[in-house]
């Protein structure tokens, strides 16, 4: 396998975990692929390209069919078997796959079709559960949740170019500016976002301005 010498120890101690939460490949014995940070598929498929381990390698490839196991008919994806499906779910397997190099796979088609269909009406993405009570605050769209879903989406140059993700990008812009917790799961914007962390695992400003940097109106 092709490593970049400066990165082979990291590579050879995430390999290491592959079995760390009791499944292959990063994953629980009942296939849960988000299970745990930062030892978990999903955490790993996004390590992974950044070491510089390619999408044609066995590693990648394997962990791939795994997270595509995960798909539905319908486009969405599921995070382990018989678990209620989320946006956050589908969203954030969707981005790792198109980091991994997937992007052009005919299989995440409907995957970009229900993406496209399922937006709020502020322009981003949401699910409709509802822990913190209803106000316009709680009814907005999720930021994290729409930060994967731009992430994702910025593979795919017809898309941004059509000015579908132009709502989707000021809603982002406009929660920079107010910083207060929106959607159904409280996403704010406090000291903790602040923090500079890499790679892309969580919700923080480093990963809100780099995916922002993709779109021209945001620039």
């Amino acid at each position: 396998m092709k490593v970049d010498e400066r990165y082979r120890m990291d590579f050879e101690f995430l390999l290491g975990k592959k079995h760390h939460l009791g499944g292959d490949l990063w994953t629980t014995p009942d296939n849960r692929i988000g299970k745990g940070s930062p030892f978990s598929a999903r955490d790993v498929a996004i390590i992974l390209p950044e070491l510089g381990i390619s999408p044609d390698e066995q590693i990648a490839k394997e962990l791939s069919c795994t997270l595509f196991a995960n798909l539905r008919e319908d486009g969405r994806f599921r995070m382990a078997p018989g678990m209620t499906i989320y946006p956050c779910h589908t969203m954030t397997i969707f981005r790792v796959l198109c980091g991994l190099g997937y992007y052009r796979d005919r299989r995440l088609n409907k995957t970009i079709e229900y993406l496209l269909k399922t937006r709020h009406s502020d322009g981003g993405w949401r699910c409709n559960r509802t822990k913190m009570g209803r106000s316009d605050q709680t009814d907005a769209s999720n930021p994290g949740v729409t930060l994967e879903a731009l992430d994702a989406l910025r593979y795919f140059p017809s898309i941004i170019k059509s000015g579908d993700l132009d709502a989707a990008v000021e809603f982002l812009l406009a929660h920079w500016e107010t910083r207060k917790p929106l959607g159904p799961c409280h996403f704010g914007i406090g000291t903790r976002f602040l923090q500079v962390e890499f790679p892309f695992m969580r919700y923080n400003l480093f990963y809100y301005c780099y995916v922002l940097s993709f779109y021209q109106s945001a620039r």
